[in-house]
């Protein structure tokens, strides 16, 4: 538990410096977008190079205000309005985009009762499932499935993401939920950080056992309505 104290004050650090920093970039990022855009209406249909020039401007500006509203949404993560949302439903959308990312390979499996309910902020519950269903899939589970299951006891919802895939070792698995570490080539290290950051905010916990080599379960306790 201090260990936990001591991660969250953290990252609740962190946190505040991403929520100054994003606010400080968004707004010249904004201006320099739309200057860019303007530029580009006026340039000639015979100017390649410059028309090229301009699209890789703005593909570039765009990537940085995805990365400026993933700095928000980990500096401020609160739930906002609670209401229950209906989990079975929430994750049978997740597993059809699943399915339908040939890049994947993977199904989805589900064990979540039609009744399972859980109080929070629908969006930001379907992003953090979406992150920790996706990480299952992009694993490479030797037998192609992803598992979901649910159950209420008591107050408390508990969710279970298990892949049989790659896992992670110790040293991963201890600095996982830092923002900004990531083991992917092309990865924010946002993900998991702002995962923890939401379950956090909706008064939920998040704890993840991993195997090198064996797979990994990732469980996450929530409010119930």
């Amino acid at each position: 538990m201090e260990e936990q104290l001591r991660k969250s004050e953290r990252l609740g650090a962190i946190g505040q410096l991403a929520a100054g920093l994003a606010h400080e970039i968004r707004n010249p990022l904004a201006s320099l977008s739309g200057a860019v855009e303007l530029l580009a209406a006026d340039l000639p249909a015979s100017d390649r190079h410059s028309q090229t020039l301009s699209q890789i401007v703005q593909r570039e500006t765009a990537r940085l205000n995805r990365l400026v509203t993933d700095f928000l949404t980990y500096a401020r993560p609160g739930p906002g309005r609670s209401e229950p949302v209906r989990l079975r439903a929430l994750f049978e959308e997740l597993a059809e985009l699943v399915a339908r990312d040939d890049s994947l390979g993977v199904r989805v499996e589900l064990a979540v009762p039609e009744s399972l309910e859980a109080l929070g902020n629908a969006d930001q519950l379907r992003q953090v499932f979406w992150n920790l269903v996706r990480n299952a899939a992009e694993s490479e589970p030797v037998d192609r499935v992803v598992r979901v299951r649910g159950m209420r006891e008591n107050a408390t919802v508990e969710l279970e993401i298990e892949d049989r895939g790659c896992g992670m070792a110790p040293e991963t698995l201890e600095r996982i939920f830092e923002p900004f570490y990531t083991t992917k080539p092309k990865g924010t290290g946002l993900g998991l950080a702002t995962v923890h950051r939401v379950v956090e905010a909706h008064g939920g916990r998040i704890g993840i056992d991993s195997e090198l080599g064996r797979g990994t379960i990732v469980r996450v306790w929530l409010p119930a309505p």
